[in-house]
C-alpha cells in the first residue's frame, strides 16, 4: 500500500453500487496497479491508508520563540513568519476578482457588519518558520479538498436536463490530514484572538485541561489522540436548498470561559475537531461525504482514508428538482 501523502482526484468514472468511489476489484486509485481491495480499500468498503507520517521527526531545537503559539514544545526556529490559519490558497479560491475576500463576526469587524480585506491582511505573525513550513503538506491537501469539495457541489446542482446525468466523480485524501488540519485553523483562530466569544471577549485559549504540550506533540510530532477526540462531522441531512459554495466560517466551541475545540464550515458542509467526545449525535472520522439528488442516479463521493476500519459514511441528499433555479433565493423567485 502507498503512503497517501496528497489527495487524488477521478473527475469521472462509471457509476456503480459499492456506496462510494470505485469498485473493490478496480485497479487502486493511488497508482499502485492492485486492485483497490487489495490496497486502500478495506472490506467493509470503507478506505484505508497508513497512519500519517509526522510532520517534524527530526531533533528538537530545544528553543521556544515566545510569538510561536507551538513553543511549548521547545522546538523552534529563531525566526517568525506570516502565517494564514485559514490556508491561503482556499482564500485565493474564495476571494472576490478584483477585491478581497469578505470576512465578518470576528472582533475587530463590528458585528452585523461585514468588510473586503486583501488575502494578506489575514496572516499573521504566530508561528516560527521551522513549525509553519512543517504545516504546508496539511494546507496543501485541504486546499484540493476544498476545491473538490466546491466543485462536486456545483456539479449536483447544475441543470443537466430531462434526461442528462452529472458524471460521478471521486475524491480520496487521508481523514488524519484533514484532522490535524482543523486543529491547525482552531488554534490559529485562538492565537490571533479575533473570533469573539458569546460575551463579546475574544477567544484566546484551549480548555485548562487541553494541555498545548499534548496538543503540539498531536499536530507536529504524531501523537495520538485522546480517546473520541478529533473531526467529527453533523448528521446526514436532506435539504431542498442550494448550498453556499466558496465560502469558509470558523466559529469555536466553549463550555463557560474554556474553548474545547471549533467548526469550520468548508462550502456549507460543516466539520467539527473536538478535543472530547460530543453530548450530540454526530459522526466521529467519517469514511466519506456522498452528494446525490432526487432523479438522478450518479452521484459524487469524497473519501476519508483511516488507519484502520470500521467508519461510516455521511451523506447529502439535495432534493432540488431538474431545472430549478438555485442561485436566486426562493423569494425573489418569479411565480
Amino acid at each position: 500500500m502507498r503512503d497517501l501523502r496528497e489527495s487524488i482526484r477521478i473527475d469521472e468514472f462509471e457509476r456503480n453500487d459499492w456506496g462510494y468511489g470505485p469498485r473493490p476489484d478496480d485497479p487502486c486509485v493511488c497508482g499502485s496497479g492492485r486492485r483497490a481491495r487489495s490496497c486502500h480499500r478495506a472490506a467493509d468498503l470503507s478506505w484505508v491508508a497508513n497512519p500519517l507520517p509526522p510532520l517534524l521527526t527530526d531533533e528538537r531545537t530545544g528553543y521556544a520563540h515566545p510569538s510561536c503559539y507551538g513553543n511549548v514544545s521547545n522546538d523552534c526556529s529563531r525566526d517568525l513568519s506570516r502565517e494564514h490559519y485559514i490556508t491561503e490558497d482556499i482564500l485565493e479560491q474564495i476571494r472576490h476578482e478584483d477585491t478581497g475576500v469578505t470576512i465578518g463576526g470576528t472582533t475587530w469587524v463590528p458585528r452585523g457588519e461585514a468588510r473586503t480585506v486583501g488575502v494578506g491582511a489575514l496572516a499573521s505573525r504566530i508561528l516560527c518558520r521551522r513549525h509553519n513550513n512543517a504545516l504546508s503538506p496539511l494546507d496543501k491537501i485541504a486546499s484540493h479538498f476544498f476545491r473538490a469539495l466546491v466543485a462536486d457541489q456545483l456539479s449536483l446542482v447544475a441543470d443537466y436536463g430531462p434526461d442528462g446525468e452529472f458524471p460521478c466523480s471521486f475524491t480520496l485524501v487521508h481523514g488524519q490530514a484533514i484532522e490535524l488540519w482543523l486543529l491547525k485553523v482552531i488554534w490559529g483562530v485562538l492565537s490571533t484572538e479575533t473570533m469573539p466569544l458569546a460575551d463579546g471577549s475574544p477567544a484566546y485559549r484551549f480548555g485548562l485541561r487541553y494541555p498545548r504540550s499534548q496538543l503540539a506533540e498531536i499536530l507536529w510530532r504524531g501523537e495520538p489522540w485522546p480517546s473520541g477526540a478529533g473531526m467529527y462531522l453533523a448528521p446526514p441531512r436532506t435539504t431542498a436548498e442550494g448550498v453556499k459554495t466558496r465560502s469558509i466560517a470558523v466559529r469555536v466551541l466553549q463550555d463557560g470561559p474554556e474553548c474545547f475545540g471549533g467548526i469550520v464550515r468548508c462550502a456549507g458542509i460543516e466539520f467539527a475537531v473536538l478535543l472530547e467526545r460530543p453530548a450530540n449525535r454526530a459522526i466521529y472520522r467519517p469514511a466519506a461525504i456522498h452528494f446525490d439528488r432526487a432523479g438522478f442516479q450518479n452521484w459524487k463521493a469524497l473519501g476519508f482514508a483511516w488507519p484502520e476500519m470500521g467508519h461510516l459514511p455521511w451523506r447529502f441528499s439535495s432534493q432540488l428538482a431538474r431545472g430549478e433555479d438555485v442561485h436566486t433565493p426562493p423569494w425573489q423567485r418569479d411565480r
